[in-house]
């Protein structure tokens, strides 16, 4: 039996330097292993020499796709194009950045899939303080706080390294998305525990090169998109379907995969009022 198609999706602006050799150590890794894959990458619009890099390295590994944009249409557009573009069954996203770390994180995604007992699967490696000046370490560490308060996340805001969605969950969930910004696939991580799909979060501290994109992180900038985000949910712009929590807890997918609810305040029922004893009128004399 043939195993199934996994589509490798790796969005890129201005990265003519690193994204070749991310895409590059990506397929000399999956040759080695017992998938059947394929590599999609995004060109949003690059102004430098990423095009060209690309389409000669198209030309080269067969198995390597590009989808160029003709101008900027940021990450949760690009990311629906890359959707669009893809033929598996499973669709993973990949930081352009990881160069000639890709392997690792690759493996405990590919290890999860074949497990098949998730929709979700994110892995992460924290930050060091040695990869950031002094200034930039305190902002990103107190706006990594008071996001994870904010949302009650269970999972470390701002350091996703590769994401995995089964096809259904990521047209369900790439077809709510409202941000188009680094911040989206955090949203489409929090709107897949609103929607009760089975999320597995691999928290190890893998060790990549890191290179600095040309998505530069702004802080304040994700913190206000989380505030926004917060008051949407409560007032439910996204039109999800209030689903017992109860019920999701319990279910047998979420128990094998040991997945509690993005949100704390999931887990406060509130009591259904007792219906009001009708008092019968007395008739009149």
């Amino acid at each position: 039996m043939m195993a199934p198609l996994v589509s490798f999706i790796v969005i890129g602006r201005n990265q003519g330097r690193v994204l070749p050799f991310t895409l590059l150590a990506l397929d000399k890794y999956l040759e080695q292993v017992d998938f059947n894959y394929e590599i999609v990458s995004v060109n949003d619009g690059s102004t430098d020499t990423t095009f060209l890099a690309l389409s000669q390295l198209a030309q080269i590994v067969k198995k390597i796709r590009v989808i160029t944009n003709a101008e900027y249409l940021g990450l949760a557009r690009s990311a629906r194009i890359g959707l669009l573009g893809a033929k598996g069954i499973w669709k993973v996203f990949l930081s352009a950045g990881l160069g000639g770390g890709v392997a690792l994180p690759v493996e405990a995604i590919l290890n999860r899939i074949k497990k098949d007992d998730n929709h979700i699967i994110f892995a992460t490696a924290p930050r060091s303080f040695k990869e950031q000046k002094f200034l930039e370490w305190i902002s990103y560490s107190i706006t990594r706080f008071l996001t994870k308060i904010l949302l009650r996340l269970k999972f470390e805001p701002f350091e996703g390294l590769v994401i995995a969605f089964k096809e259904r969950a990521a047209q369900d969930i790439f077809s709510k998305l409202k941000f188009n910004s680094s911040f989206s696939f955090y949203e489409a991580l929090i709107l897949a525990s609103r929607l009760h799909y089975p999320l597995h979060y691999i928290e190890e501290k893998f060790r990549v090169a890191r290179e600095k994109t040309s998505w530069d992180i702004n802080y304040l900038q994700i913190f206000r998109e989380a505030v926004r985000m917060r008051w949407w949910i409560s007032k439910d712009v996204y039109g999800l379907q209030a689903v017992s929590p109860f019920a999701y807890r319990l279910s047998s997918e979420v128990s094998k995969s040991g997945i509690e609810p993005l949100f704390e305040a999931d887990l406060k029922v509130k009591k259904k009022r007792p219906i009001s004893k009708i008092k019968k009128r007395r008739s009149r004399p």
